[in-house]
């Protein structure tokens, strides 16, 4: 019996546009569906781009204290007396 009636239905003539009505139906709850599925992994995905940003930043950071060879980039040493001041300055 479901046979024949599955066998019916699927033999009508105008079952294409069933088939595109029930999709146009279904449409909305698929879409809202997609939509809160999207926003959920939007979320999960702020905080590791965040912290990839932090790290490019530092990264950065570090980058800029290598010179063209990629020798750390050091301040001139100045060599001070006894009491602080530099060996270049006159007594």
């Amino acid at each position: 019996m479901l046979r024949a009636l599955a066998l019916h239905t699927l033999a009508r003539a105008d079952m294409e546009v069933l088939r595109i009505a029930a999709g146009k139906a279904r449409g909305g709850t698929v879409r809202a569906a997609a939509r809160e599925q999207l926003s959920r992994l939007s979320q999960r995905e702020r905080k590791p781009v965040s912290k990839l940003s932090r790290h490019r930043s530092r990264e950065q950071q570090y980058l800029d204290l290598l010179d063209s060879d990629g020798a750390l980039q050091t301040a001139p040493v100045v060599e001070l007396r006894p009491r602080g001041r530099p060996l270049s300055e006159a007594a």
